[in-house]
Parts: structure tokens; C-alpha cells; sequence
């Protein structure tokens, strides 16, 4: 994971394993985050790159969405926990 050239996000690449029946790298395509602020919230905007329509929708179908969005929920609140004063 890099900075981005404008400063404003994060570059990576997606690293998941093939689904099944894909000869697909297991690094995938770049994958950007951009960090916006809304209305005094940070918005995360990550965007994922793939060679083929089938690989992208290999990767839907194998619970990718799922595990992304568990994975930001806990980031939330984990954030959340962080934001509140010291004791």
C-alpha cells in the first residue's frame, strides 16, 4: 500500500486467491482508497480493478462483498471506541 500521487488516498493491490475454475493471479488488479470529508465525517471510497469481467464477478460470488463490509463495520466501531475521552 503506497500514497497516492495527489496525496488524497492509498494504492494496493487486491491479493485474493482464485475462485474456483479462474486461472487468475493471486494479486489481482490496483485497488485505490480515497479519504473524503462529508459533512465533518471521512468517507472511504475503495475502488478494485480486475482483467475480466469474470474474474470481478468470481469475486463477488465468493463472498468478498460480505467480508468487506463486516470487516469496515468493525473498523467503525473500533473508531468509534477511539473517539471517546481517555478515562
Amino acid at each position: 500500500m503506497v500514497r497516492a500521487a495527489d496525496g488524497e488516498g492509498c494504492v494496493g493491490a487486491v491479493a485474493f486467491g482464485a475462485p474456483p475454475g479462474l486461472a487468475w493471479s493471486p494479486l489481482g488488479g490496483p485497488e485505490t482508497f480515497e479519504f473524503e470529508e462529508r459533512d465533518g465525517k471521512t468517507v472511504l471510497t475503495s475502488r478494485a480493478r480486475f482483467s475480466t469481467k469474470a474474474e470481478r464477478d468470481g469475486i463477488l460470488e465468493s463472498g468478498m462483498v460480505d467480508g468487506a463490509e463486516q470487516t469496515y463495520d468493525r473498523l467503525d466501531e473500533y473508531l468509534t471506541v477511539m473517539r471517546q475521552p481517555a478515562r
